[in-house]
C-alpha cells in the first residue's frame, strides 16, 4: 500500500515533469479511497472513589475519570489527549494515552474540583491528536456531555 506521503511526493514529481495529471482524491494502491482517521465516543467513567478531600479547602483533589474512544487507525502523532472543563473553565480533567486502532482508554485527572456544579451540568469533552501538553494538536472529536448528578462519580454512555 502506498502511504499518503509517498503518493503526494510521486504525484508532485509527475506534475512537475508534466507526465501525469494531479489526482482529485488520494487513493491507495488498489484505487480505493485512503482511510481517514475516525474517532467514536464509547463512554466516560468518573471515578469518585479516587478523589481526596483537602484539609483546608472545600471540594475534591485528584479525581480520576476514564474516557474510552474507538479509533479506526493510529493517530499521526501516536498519542491522543482528552480535555473536559468540570465544573467550570478553571477546573478541568485532562489526560493522554498512546493511540492505536481499536478502543483506547484515556485516564484523565482533575487536580482540584472546588465545588460540585449545579445539575444538570453540560460541558464539552475534546479529543485531540497528540500529547496533552501543549494542547495544540488537531481536534479529532468534540462531544457535549450532560451530567444529571453525581458530583465526582458518574458513567456517561454514548446515548447521552
Amino acid at each position: 500500500m502506498v502511504t499518503s506521503h509517498k503518493a503526494r511526493l510521486l504525484c508532485a514529481l509527475c506534475v512537475m515533469l508534466g507526465s501525469c495529471k494531479s489526482p482529485t482524491k488520494p487513493t491507495d494502491s488498489d484505487g480505493g479511497q485512503t482511510n481517514r482517521l475516525t474517532v467514536t465516543y464509547v463512554r466516560l467513567d468518573m471515578r469518585g472513589s479516587t478523589c481526596r478531600r483537602p484539609v483546608s479547602l472545600p471540594g475534591f483533589l485528584d479525581c480520576e475519570a476514564v474516557v474510552v474512544v474507538r479509533l479506526n487507525q493510529s493517530t499521526e502523532s501516536g498519542f491522543i489527549s482528552a480535555f473536559m472543563a468540570y465544573p467550570d473553565s478553571g477546573s478541568f480533567y485532562h489526560g493522554e494515552a498512546q493511540a492505536a486502532a481499536g478502543e483506547v482508554s484515556i485516564r484523565m485527572v482533575n487536580n482540584y474540583i472546588p465545588r460540585c456544579p449545579r445539575f444538570p451540568y453540560t460541558t464539552t469533552l475534546t479529543i485531540r491528536d497528540g500529547r496533552q501538553s501543549p494542547a495544540t494538536g488537531p481536534v479529532l472529536l468534540t462531544r457535549s456531555i450532560t451530567f444529571d448528578g453525581g458530583c465526582t462519580k458518574a458513567s456517561i454512555p454514548p446515548s447521552r
